[in-house]
């Protein structure tokens, strides 16, 4: 018999707890029920969840609203997701942001609200972005993005050369621990 799980959790800690209680269940079911062998338990790859550190999210959040208004800038609920953003930041040790934009047309997202049906999500067949204004606000959400965090790195480097630049950005970056990840607010950006 072959059994196989996803785990998810917001945090590496709740995770591994996850993990040792499902092996401990395991085994405890097969020695009750006398099989003949201990169950054989392999943990597959994992990935820890994508994380927003929260003072550059709030600042990030604060820059875009300052541009397109605050009532299109929402904080969402945390959702159990994996994205490969989450381990560049962490590989790099220094805080990341995943932005999302919104992409559904006004109406369809104004009916779905109404309806409470969801729109289908990213990696579903039936998603359908409204094109244009999607790329527009994605376009414009990333270029307020690194005007905040690279405008002063910007003028600096004009100023200083680029390689002073560099190391004063990874320097101030990194002064943040992210050793204690933990799940934060994700923002989402409504197309206008």
């Amino acid at each position: 018999m072959k059994h196989q799980l996803k785990v998810r959790a917001y945090n590496p800690e709740v995770r591994k707890l996850l993990l040792e209680g499902i092996e401990r269940i395991a085994k405890a079911e097969a020695l009750s029920a006398r099989a003949p062998r201990e169950p054989l338990i392999k943990i597959g790859e994992a990935q820890d969840p994508t994380y927003n550190d929260p003072a550059v999210t709030k600042r990030l959040s604060a820059a875009i609203a300052r541009q397109i208004g605050a009532q299109n800038v929402l904080e969402a609920r945390p959702e159990m997701v994996a994205e490969d953003f989450g381990e560049f930041g962490k590989a790099a040790g220094v805080p990341s942001v995943l932005l999302r934009v919104g992409a559904a047309e006004p109406a369809k997202y104004e009916a779905s609200l109404k309806s409470g049906t969801p729109l289908p999500s990213l990696h579903s067949s039936g998603f359908a972005p409204d094109k244009e204004p999607t790329i527009k606000m994605a376009a414009t959400a990333l270029t307020l993005s690194a005007l905040e965090l690279l405008g002063k790195a910007i003028v600096a480097a004009a100023e200083g050369g680029l390689a002073t630049t560099v190391f004063r950005l990874y320097f101030q970056a990194s002064s943040a621990s992210p050793s204690k990840r933990r799940c934060a607010p994700r923002w989402q950006v409504r197309s206008a």
